[in-house]
């Protein structure tokens, strides 16, 4: 890597902050997706998510920007937008069947190859190159978040082939969303092409499932899904979108994995689940993991100043 391929420190820092701030949001996500779903259905969960988030992220751009001068309609940002939609859909529909199919830690363990398939298509589409650090530094993330979801030893692991699937083709979906928006993100207002994802998004599952979501859940489920909208698709995903002006795409999904560890305490805040000593060690890896590669990266960045 060249010295004027390596961005500066300031900004280095700044993409490291605002992974973290997505990943913080992303792990608030989880535990309200937790809650609403004791309320609906799954599917109705996913349109409705996607329609606040469409809503906060319309309304909240509109008073800042003090009209609607921030929404993009150009060829790229529409283009984009609906690629985005496509697989936000997609990556959504298949995360709902996997979990019907297995449980949802078994399912989140294995959206993990995540990772693999940033590195992957980044290499090919981005030309980021991938060090050995980086790859140890997954390894060890990749053994800790399976200490933090494997199965305490009164229960047993059932694996379902479709549940495995449907999880890795969302694995795969998101992955392509990671790589689609580095390559253009310098090009597009985010914030601009992150409302008409969600917009898309939310026709298009109006136009597969051919029906209106289930009002009649009561406030708390209404509650939780717009929790959901505003922690994970707009707040969680606008902070991931900025986060890739300043970093790879394979360092941004590495530290997006540190998601599970930022569960441990909120859950336990709103469930009353006591974290294992077995969770605490795989946290622990997952730290070590997403920091080795980080540290060759400041090395970098400071021998190029």
């Amino acid at each position: 890597m060249s010295a004027s391929s390596i961005p500066s420190p300031a900004a280095t820092l700044r993409g490291v902050w605002l992974t973290v701030a997505s990943s913080a949001l992303a792990a608030a996500f989880l535990i309200s997706y937790k809650l609403a779903s004791g309320y609906g259905d799954v599917a109705d969960m996913v349109f409705l998510l996607l329609l606040f988030a469409a809503i906060f992220n319309t309304v909240s751009s509109t008073v800042q920007a003090r009209g609607l001068s921030w929404l993009r309609f150009d060829r790229l940002s529409t283009r984009l937008a609906a690629a985005l939609a496509s697989l936000t859909l997609i990556g959504n529909l298949c995360s709902a069947q996997a979990i019907a199919r297995i449980s949802p830690s078994l399912t989140s363990v294995f959206q993990q190859t995540q990772v693999l398939f940033v590195a992957f298509l980044g290499l090919i589409f981005l030309t980021e190159r991938v060090s050995s650090r980086f790859w140890l530094g997954a390894a060890i993330a990749a053994t800790g978040i399976g200490l933090m979801r494997a199965p305490v030893p009164s229960e047993e692991l059932q694996v379902d082939p479709w549940g495995a699937a449907f999880a890795i083709a969302s694995a795969l979906a998101f992955a392509g969303m990671v790589v689609l928006t580095r390559k253009y993100v310098r090009r597009i207002e985010p914030m601009s092409v992150n409302a008409l994802r969600l917009w898309m998004a939310a026709g298009l599952w109006l136009a597969l499932e051919r029906r209106a979501p289930d009002w009649d859940r009561g406030l708390p489920f209404l509650g939780y899904c717009a929790l959901c909208a505003l922690t994970g698709p707009f707040l969680s995903r606008a902070a991931l979108m900025y986060a890739l002006k300043h970093l790879s795409a394979n360092r941004v999904t590495l530290m997006s994995l540190t998601t599970p560890v930022m569960t441990l305490l909120p859950t336990y805040w709103v469930f009353g689940t006591v974290p294992s000593r077995q969770e605490w060690l795989g946290g622990l890896l997952i730290l070590v993991g997403v920091a080795w590669p980080l540290l060759e990266r400041s090395r970098a960045s400071r021998l190029s100043g």
